[in-house]
C-alpha cells in the first residue's frame, strides 16, 4: 500500500519523536540498592565521593557503609619488604573473584610498620621500632590514628572487632608477663573513655610466641596460639576471653581462619593430608570435624602452609616455597598456583581482607 507524501512525513516526525524521548528517570532508591552497594570501596571513595555532593553524603553514611560492606568480595591483603635496606615495606591487596585471574591493587606503604590484623577492611598496625605506637588504618580512605598505649606492647598479639551491642570497633591486647597471659580492651570512636580496660584472664600455660594474625567473625576474636593445644576466644560485647582447646589431644598445633561464618582449626596430621575442624559454638567449645583435605602436590607438598580462606571457605589459601600462593577447591578438590609474581620479597603478612569504606568512628 503506497503512502501520499504528507502520510510519510507525518510517519517521519511520529519516529523522530519517539526516539527523542528522555531517558527513563532511575529512582535513588535503586540506585543505592542495586549499583552503588555493588560499587568497588576504591572507585566509590576516589569517584563517585567527588563528583556529586549527594553522593558524597550517601556515601559516608553508615547504614550505607555496612550495607555496601555485605556485597564487598574479600581478596588478600600482602605487607612485604620492597628494599634490603631499611624496614619499608608495601601493602597490596590480590582480588580474586571467581573464574577471573587474580588482579594486584597497591594500597598503601607500610614504611616502618607491621600488620597485625584485619578486620572489615580496617587494619591494626604497630611500629617495629617503637613498638607502643599502634595505629588503626583503612587503606582505601587513608585515614588512621593513633591509638592510647597500651600496658606492654614488646611481646604482644592484638585483635579488632565490632561489637553490635555498642556499634564501635574494639581493640584488644594479648601479652604475657612473668608466665602468666594478660588481656586488656579498648573501645575506639571517642567518648569519654579513651583508655585500655584490664579484662581477668583464666590462667593457661602461656605459648612461646604470640600470634600477630586473629581472625574476627561476628564480634569474635580468634587467636591461634603456637605450639600449643588451645586457641584464644574473645566476644567483645562480653568482654570475657576464653581459652578453647582442640578437639583431639593428638593436635599439637593448628591454623586458625574463618570457614562461612564460624572459626576453623586446619590440622596437618601428615604434609599431604589436613583436617579441617568446625568450632560450632565457641561458649561450649564444640568441634565438629568437616574436611579432609588430600594434596597432590609432589613438587611442594612438604612447604604449603594454610593462611587464608576465601568465598565462604570454599577456597583455602595456601602459601608456599619462594613465598607461592597457592589455591585449594573444597569443591573440586584441586590445588592450583596463583599466576602472582611475589619476586622473593620477605612476606610480613598475609591474610584475607576486604577494600570498605568502614569507620572506627
Amino acid at each position: 500500500m503506497l503512502m501520499t507524501i504528507d502520510e510519510y512525513r507525518q510517519k517521519k516526525i511520529a519516529r523522530r519523536k519517539e526516539t527523542d524521548q528522555p531517558v527513563s528517570y532511575i529512582p535513588q532508591d535503586v540506585i543505592v540498592t542495586h549499583i552503588l552497594h555493588r560499587v568497588q570501596a576504591r572507585t566509590l571513595y576516589n569517584g563517585f565521593r567527588k563528583g556529586c555532593k549527594c553522593w558524597s553524603s550517601m556515601i559516608a553514611h553508615p547504614p550505607f557503609i555496612e550495607k555496601h560492606l555485605l556485597h564487598a568480595e574479600p581478596g588478600l591483603i600482602i605487607q612485604q619488604i620492597t628494599t634490603a635496606a631499611g624496614n619499608q615495606s608495601v601493602m597490596h591487596f590480590i582480588e580474586m573473584k571467581e573464574r577471573r585471574n587474580p588482579v594486584v591493587q597497591f594500597l598503601d606503604r607500610g614504611y616502618d610498620v607491621e600488620i597485625h590484623v584485619s578486620c572489615n577492611g580496617l587494619l591494626l598496625l604497630q611500629n617495629k621500632s617503637h613498638r607502643e605506637v599502634i595505629y588503626i588504618s583503612n587503606p582505601v580512605t587513608k585515614k588512621s590514628e593513633r591509638l592510647p598505649p597500651c600496658t606492654n606492647s614488646e611481646v604482644n598479639a592484638l585483635g579488632l572487632a565490632f561489637d553490635p551491642s555498642t556499634r564501635k570497633y574494639k581493640a584488644v591486647n594479648l601479652y604475657v608477663i612473668d608466665g602468666t597471659v594478660h588481656c586488656e580492651i579498648l573501645a575506639l570512636g571517642g567518648g569519654d573513655d579513651d583508655t585500655w580496660k584490664q579484662i581477668q584472664v583464666p590462667f593457661v600455660e602461656p605459648p612461646q610466641e604470640l600470634p600477630n594474625m586473629p581472625v574476627s567473625i561476628k564480634g569474635v576474636i580468634y587467636w591461634g596460639m603456637k605450639s600449643k593445644d588451645y586457641i584464644g576466644c574473645m566476644d567483645v560485647s562480653e568482654e570475657q576471653i576464653r581459652w578453647i582447646f582442640f578437639p583431639d589431644i593428638t593436635i599439637k598445633n593448628g591454623n586458625i581462619m574463618q570457614i562461612g561464618d564460624t572459626a576453623a582449626l586446619l590440622h596437618n596430621p601428615s604434609p599431604a593430608h589436613i583436617g579441617v575442624w568446625i568450632l560450632k559454638d565457641f561458649r561450649e567449645a564444640t568441634w565438629v570435624k568437616q574436611h579432609n583435605i588430600i594434596l597432590q602436590c609432589e613438587r611442594y607438598i612438604d612447604d604449603l602452609h594454610p593462611v587464608a580462606s576465601l568465598r565462604n571457605g570454599e577456597v583455602i589459601i595456601f602459601l608456599g616455597p619462594e613465598e607461592r600462593l597457592f589455591t585449594y577447591s573444597l569443591k573440586s578438590n584441586r590445588l592450583r598456583e596463583i599466576g602472582i609474581k611475589m619476586n622473593g620479597k620477605s612476606l610480613l603478612f598475609c591474610n584475607a581482607h576486604v577494600n570498605s569504606l568502614a569507620s572506627w568512628k
